[in-house]
């Protein structure tokens, strides 16, 4: 993951909302929560990627007891 500016920056400053699909490329504003819950895959200021955005996601792919849908 690349910081591109201070998760405070990223958090306060001006957001909008875009579909996944869109997102690569982008600074995440707020944390990125993998499913089952654990350690974030992207916090405020860090660049997205297509690997990044595709954490969320894997715990429901794999069918673990604790993602959710």
């Amino acid at each position: 993951m690349r910081q591109t500016c201070l998760p405070r920056d990223a958090f306060f400053g001006a957001v909008k909302d875009v579909p996944v699909s869109q997102a690569v490329g982008r600074l995440a504003a707020e944390m990125l929560p993998p499913s089952p819950p654990g350690i974030p895959a992207a916090v405020p200021g860090e660049l997205l990627t297509e690997p990044v955005l595709d954490c969320p996601s894997s715990g429901v792919d794999s069918r673990h007891r604790n993602a959710r849908p």
